[in-house]
């Protein structure tokens, strides 16, 4: 017998489950050219109570691991991994390792068909969420074209995000010790050092038109790209709600009066002239990103 395993081994814990099968018959003498495939493999509870009897050629001995068989005439029958061992000339080891072969399979067709049913409904979500993505996308392009180059605000705007957000002044107290004063907290202010790998240019030429192609599919091939590409589709949409989120949350007007705030104790240096003009022009950009 060139290969004793069937292609997809279907393992039981309950005897009952699988004395169920359709072909299942009990107990069979059999002579061994007619025996055809393992079908199924079984791993019963530690109790003795709870094992099975083998029922190949009148053995009858208990064991806790065992096979279905099948005979070339349909008849199927369970046998200990003793005999299995001795008629079939296999492991309980390599029947194990077929059955986690075939789960794996089972999983990536499972996977797969989840991915086709999930297309259209990842479609429409992206859809709807790409306006507000390139929105919060060109607000902070344009926030970051109108501070960066204040070298001192910008660098400690991202100190303070990478700390939390939390705005302290130093200043001494009455017995002329130094100590922090908290006088404020920069709200969204992730987007300035965790901003997404993908951006709204990707999401229209790449994930939407290989998501188009999905909805339309019957049927998808099993391969790594897939599932690959389906994770990345499902990072974006748990990413992109965080994104416009934080940037209507760092882009409202409290945290541009308290940049002013910051330049005005002496936390940070606004830089050149045209503070005043560009925080005030910002008030009246945040309600654009509410």
């Amino acid at each position: 017998m060139e290969n004793p395993l069937d292609d997809e081994i279907i393992l039981y814990t309950k005897i009952e489950d699988y004395e169920a099968r359709l072909a299942f018959v009990g107990p069979m003498e059999v002579e061994i050219a007619n025996l055809d495939k393992i079908v199924g493999k079984y791993e019963l509870g530690k109790q003795e109570s709870l094992w099975a009897h083998c029922g190949l050629n009148g053995c009858d001995r208990p064991h806790r691991f065992g096979y279905i068989i099948r005979m070339k005439d349909g008849c199927e029958t369970n046998c200990g991994h003793d005999c299995g061992h001795r008629e079939f000339g296999v492991n309980f080891e390599e029947v194990e390792a077929q059955y986690k072969r075939g789960e794996e399979v089972q999983a990536r067709r499972r996977a797969a068909e989840d991915v086709l049913v999930q297309a259209r409904p990842w479609l429409d979500e992206l859809i709807r969420l790409l306006p507000a993505i390139r929105a919060a996308e060109g607000l902070m392009n344009d926030f970051s074209n109108d501070f960066r180059w204040r070298i001192s605000f910008w660098g400690q705007l991202h100190k303070i995000a990478k700390a939390g957000g939390g705005v302290n002044l130093t200043v001494r107290d009455e017995d002329g010790k130094l100590v922090t004063e908290p006088i404020g907290r920069i709200h969204g202010c992730r987007v300035l050092i965790q901003r997404p790998i993908w951006n709204s240019d990707y999401i229209a030429s790449q994930v939407v038109p290989w998501l188009e192609s999905l909805s339309a599919a019957n049927a998808i091939e099993i391969d790594e790209y897939t599932f690959k590409k389906s994770d990345g589709v499902q990072s974006i949409l748990r990413e992109a709600p965080q994104f416009i989120e934080d940037v209507t949350l760092f882009l409202n007007r409290n945290n541009f009066e308290l940049f002013d705030k910051m330049c005005m104790r002496g936390i940070c240096k606004p830089g050149s002239s045209g503070w005043g003009d560009a925080i005030r022009k910002w008030m009246g950009e945040s309600q654009r990103a509410a």
